[in-house]
């Protein structure tokens, strides 16, 4: 079944995954500066003070709001100072959520969620009714996000009248991309009401700008392995030769994961549209003329 998590939510488990990341939660009102932030449960986690030097420390309701955190005291009083105050002071108050980053800020976490989904995509149905006499459609208006027709895997003529739903598949004339929009020539057909074609095709993830986004998963452990490698790219790119040590590791097993779920992903969906995604047929250009069911 797909999933549906927030863009926040696939980021910190990455995170997790790759021991970047600790929840927090206040204990402690912070000074009118919010430079120094209490937060007790880091006594339990530590006995060297120098453990969450240059961290990066997060506002749950928005992790944009980040600071660097520049020393601590957190052996003995839970305390870490930021290098420089939260604008508002309230959110990171007492009992308040917080995020502690390792090596990679907020910034570059969302860099790498992004640069994980690039390439990935849902399959996606747009349904354009009809009109009487028209041989040509701009399918970029119907579907803004159909930029290329390399994304077309196949086109359906569908029939909903009397309450029945029929679908075939539709011959196409022509389709060839214009500035940005993708038109399709078809044969003109007797429209009615009820009477339209469906176009199935690749729609690729959007940029996410809001850490709040919801982010459908239909192939939740390819997007989880290909933003854990994104990640691992930006910290050896960070820490050069330091990140083998620690991370070493974790890249080939990250590496093998995302080319396992890459293969696995291959064979049971584009193998299963071989037919319309490789060879997509255009059919009989007549074919519907007096086409009925």
């Amino acid at each position: 079944m797909p999933e549906l998590l927030s863009f926040k939510e696939l980021v910190i488990e990455a995170a997790d995954d790759l021991s970047c990341h600790i929840p927090l939660t206040t204990t402690a009102d912070s000074a009118t500066s919010a430079t120094i932030i209490t937060i007790g449960a880091l006594e339990d986690q530590t006995i060297d003070d120098s453990k969450f030097r240059h961290h990066y420390l997060a506002v749950d309701t928005d992790l944009d709001k980040w600071r660097l955190v520049v020393s601590t005291t957190a052996s003995t009083d839970g305390k870490l100072t930021v290098s420089r105050g939260f604008t508002t002071a309230s959110d990171v108050n007492d009992a308040q959520s917080l995020h502690l980053f390792k090596v990679l800020n907020p910034t570059e976490w969302m860099l790498a969620g992004n640069n994980g989904l690039r390439d990935k995509y849902l399959k996606s149905r747009v349904y354009i009714p009809f009109a009487t006499e028209q041989d040509e459609y701009n399918l970029t208006v119907a579907a803004p996000w159909l930029t290329t027709d390399e994304q077309i895997l196949r086109f359906r003529i569908r029939d909903e009248r009397d309450n029945r739903i029929k679908e075939a598949d539709l011959p196409v004339r022509y389709i060839y991309n214009n500035e940005g929009n993708v038109i399709l020539q078809i044969p003109k057909v007797y429209a009615s009401q009820g009477m339209g074609m469906v176009i199935e095709a690749r729609r690729y993830y959007d940029k996410v700008t809001s850490w709040t986004e919801q982010i459908h998963l239909t192939h939740a452990r390819l997007i989880r392995a290909a933003i854990k490698h994104e990640a691992l790219k930006l910290i050896f790119t960070t820490l050069g030769q330091q990140a083998r040590g620690y991370w070493g590791q974790q890249m080939l097993l990250t590496e093998r994961e995302l080319v396992e779920q890459e293969a696995k992903f291959m064979s049971t969906s584009v193998k299963r549209d071989w037919a319309t995604e490789e060879v997509r047929s255009t059919g009989d250009s007549q074919a519907l003329a007096g086409w009925r069911w």
